[in-house]
C-alpha cells in the first residue's frame, strides 16, 4: 500500500522487501 506510488518513482530496495504482491502491482 505504501510502495504503490513510491514503486513508480524507482523503489527497487522496497520492492524486493515487498516481493509479495505490493510490487507486482505497481510495477
Amino acid at each position: 500500500m505504501k510502495g504503490r506510488p513510491r514503486l513508480r518513482c524507482g523503489f527497487a530496495p522496497e520492492i524486493k522487501t515487498a516481493s509479495s504482491s505490493s510490487a507486482m502491482r505497481p510495477f
